[in-house]
């Protein structure tokens, strides 16, 4: 490159002194000024063709790292944008899935609520006071052994069946018609997805005694019971065991919700 440069203010020398010869013109000092900037000008253009030149050689057309453009400035700026905006969006999901973890197990919270205050709870506490009642009436009446009349070889007296439709009418069908339409008007705070049979055999079996009650208001008394067993022992176990189960989860999630 230096040695382009030097040829080239030497051949503009001579073509300046050798101009001002033809003209009969002294060598001044005007003409050196104009060789000089001439001089300046094309070292200017050997200088961008040869920057050109070195570029093109670069198979990726790069600029030389220590060389100033105007990325080198904007890439720090650039890059503190892109992670300042990488970060909010962070921030952003975090925050979302944090408020519908917490919403999900509110809702869960409020059906958990619901089940045990509109079904299990209500139903819980009407086997239990029947269950307790019917043991109550078997003590009084009871046959050698402690077991109800109705099972036993020796059947009730006609004072004994007069008691019992009594405690029915009064007692006994006020509370399965209480448990019947628990299940009828809350079947969807079932934990079950599918109804189960012991539940629908207490729908059966209460109006199967709302037919035999309505033959005693019309005076026959042949029949005491209905036609269709009364599942007991396991409404009984089955309605405990939902309640219990779903006492713990109330428990377990007011805990998480308390923690957060």
């Amino acid at each position: 490159m230096e040695a382009m440069l030097a040829r080239t203010v030497a051949d503009d020398h001579s073509q300046m002194r050798a101009n001002a010869g033809s003209l009969g013109r002294p060598w001044t000092v005007r003409g050196r000024r104009t060789v000089a900037r001439t001089t300046r000008t094309r070292a200017l253009g050997l200088h961008h063709r040869a920057a050109h030149h070195r570029y093109r050689g670069n198979p990726y057309h790069l600029r030389p790292s220590n060389e100033w453009t105007p990325c080198s400035l904007a890439s720090p700026l650039m890059i503190a944008v892109v992670v300042t905006i990488g970060l909010a969006f962070v921030g952003y999901v975090v925050t979302y899935l944090n408020s519908l973890r917490l919403s999900q197990r509110q809702e869960h919270l409020a059906r958990v609520n619901r089940q045990l205050s509109d079904f299990y709870g209500p139903l819980f506490a009407l086997t239990e006071a029947n269950s307790r009642t019917f043991g109550a009436f078997v003590e009084r009446h009871a046959r050698p052994g402690g077991t109800s009349p109705f099972v036993h070889e020796t059947p009730p007296t006609p004072e004994e069946l007069t008691e019992w439709r009594l405690w029915v009418t009064t007692v006994f069908l006020p509370n399965i018609q209480a448990m019947r339409d628990l299940v009828i008007k809350h079947a969807d705070l079932l934990s079950e997805p599918e109804m189960p049979p012991l539940l629908l055999q207490l729908c059966a079996h209460v109006s199967g005694y709302e037919i035999t009650a309505a033959r005693w208001a019309q005076g026959n008394h042949d029949q005491h019971l209905s036609v269709v067993s009364f599942p007991s022992e396991r409404l009984a176990a089955y309605v405990r065991q939902g309640f219990s189960a779903l006492k713990k989860e109330q428990t377990c999630l007011l805990g998480q919700r308390q923690e957060s």
